[in-house]
């Protein structure tokens, strides 16, 4: 049978989702005795176009997707996140900026414009008077992990992410980062699936096993 088509939203680098997701496609499969296949796409827009397309058997969409995908596109929600969304305001941990008022002036990194993080941020900035392109200089990058690369490398004064990514790039680069606003929590990231996945398949709740791996992998 053609194998399931696992489509994980672009938050991450290629090689993460790679690292991340692959086990849990490898799960899911044998979980479900049926092939999954782990796929993304270069961009936000790129994805979404798949999944409003329908293109994917089993989705990982972020919550601002949800009424498009659900409501319009018949997809059905099967699993979420144990945690919610909260967006945080990084900086380094050498860095003087203590609170958000501290970045007027400074230049904000933010995931693609598409991502709720940004969204979450930009909606954050407005609400303390750091209006972009006034108060505060934002700048778009094409991941979380980029956005945080520029923190670390002191071409950004903050990266709008959340804390996953963030325990990432600091395992990975020996790296030390801080907070210094958080947003309001929404709700979490989630996986749906197509009706056209039969219904013993969408039955068998397997986000129990994967539960660990996922929240690591953030949003």
């Amino acid at each position: 049978a053609a194998s399931y088509r696992l489509g994980v939203f672009p938050y991450l680098a290629s090689r993460q989702i790679v690292e991340f997701f692959g086990p849990i496609a490898a799960s899911m499969g044998e979980a479900l005795k049926h092939p999954v296949r782990l796929e993304s796409a270069p961009s936000y827009p790129d994805f979404t176009r798949e999944v409003m397309a329908r293109g994917y058997d089993i989705a990982m969409i972020q919550p601002f997707d949800y009424a498009d995908v659900v409501d319009r596109q018949g997809y059905i929600p099967l699993a979420k996140m144990s945690v919610p969304l909260v967006n945080q305001f990084f900086v380094r941990d050498d860095s003087r900026y203590q609170k958000l008022e501290d970045l007027r002036g400074g230049i904000v990194a933010t995931p693609p414009a598409e991502a709720a993080n940004t969204r979450m941020a930009l909606l954050a900035l407005h609400e303390n008077k750091l209006v972009p392109g006034s108060g505060v200089e934002v700048r778009h990058f094409n991941s979380h992990d980029s956005c945080i690369q520029q923190v670390w490398a002191g071409t950004a004064s903050a990266c709008a992410t959340a804390k996953p990514p963030i325990l990432v790039f600091e395992q990975r680069m020996q790296a030390k980062l801080r907070p210094i606003f958080a947003s309001p929590p929404i709700p979490p990231v989630l996986y749906v699936v197509h009706p056209r996945v039969p219904a013993e398949h969408r039955a068998r709740h397997v986000a129990g096993d994967h539960q660990q791996r996922r929240d690591s992998a953030g949003s």
